[in-house]
């Protein structure tokens, strides 16, 4: 059985990005109402959790949602 929902340093693994991006890009996700970033679920103040399917195929919908990110910078 695989995990529902991973933490940020599983999340890290699988995509092969530091930590600092990460949160980056799950609060561009958060800022942006779902239309770009990573999505994920926020726990309280201070927990984020991803849903690994979730993440996967917004990535293969949407090969902008790093780009779009760079741009806002």
């Amino acid at each position: 059985m695989t995990k529902k929902l991973v933490s940020i340093s599983e999340i890290c693994e699988l995509l092969n990005i530091k930590p600092p991006r990460a949160y980056d890009l799950a609060r561009a996700w958060e800022r942006s109402d779902g239309a770009y970033g990573l999505p994920c679920i926020r726990l309280g103040a201070r927990q984020l959790r991803f849903s690994v399917e979730a993440v996967l195929e917004h990535l293969a919908k949407n090969d902008t949602a790093i780009r779009q990110y760079k741009e806002e910078d």
